[in-house]
């Protein structure tokens, strides 16, 4: 069912659990263990993502919403998702399974490794700053705005500037 949340819900689960219902509320969500998300979430209090936990957005609904604390992964999962998520943290993200991931407007200042399967893309638009970590891309890594990017892209996927003018300012692998 769905969750009006004004607090604090803690997931502390096992690795597959799922979550089909949609939370609202000023509340945050801690995930702790593993949990897959299949629904559209509308609580604005952020989300922390401890370590070695593993968040999973999947379905067609699925989205976050406001920042991320990401110690662990996150991974979107077949889902087709845009989002003004603003990651920090050193965790990692992945985006696999055809999965499309539109960053709007959050400011990513994530260290982790962003991993993009074939198949998928992920898309930084809007006026999100870019991550700082690398890239292992096999997919479609679209910049979407002017930008300095710091971290190396590796892999066989594409690279595509839509908009503006981007810099990298250390060597690259792809």
């Amino acid at each position: 069912g769905s969750i009006t949340n004004n607090g604090l819900v803690n997931f502390n689960l096992v690795s597959g659990t799922s979550y089909g219902g949609s939370i609202s509320g000023t509340g945050a969500v801690s995930i702790s263990g593993g949990l897959r998300m299949t629904g559209q979430q509308f609580y604005t209090g952020g989300t922390t993502i401890n370590a070695s936990a593993t968040l999973t957005l999947g379905g067609l609904g699925a989205n976050l919403r406001g920042s991320v604390a990401n110690g662990g992964r996150l991974v979107v999962d077949g889902a087709n998702m845009a989002t003004d998520m603003a990651m920090s943290g050193a965790g990692s993200l992945l985006v696999t399974n055809g999965s499309v991931l539109l960053l709007t407007n959050g400011v990513q200042t994530y260290t982790g490794m962003t991993t993009i399967d074939s198949g998928s893309r992920i898309t930084l638009g809007g006026t999100t700053s870019n991550p700082t970590g690398d890239v292992t891309n096999n997919g479609v890594f679209e910049l979407g705005h002017s930008l300095t990017y710091g971290g190396t892209v590796t892999g066989i996927g594409s690279v595509l500037v839509s908009a503006g003018t981007v810099a990298f300012s250390a060597d690259q692998g792809y």
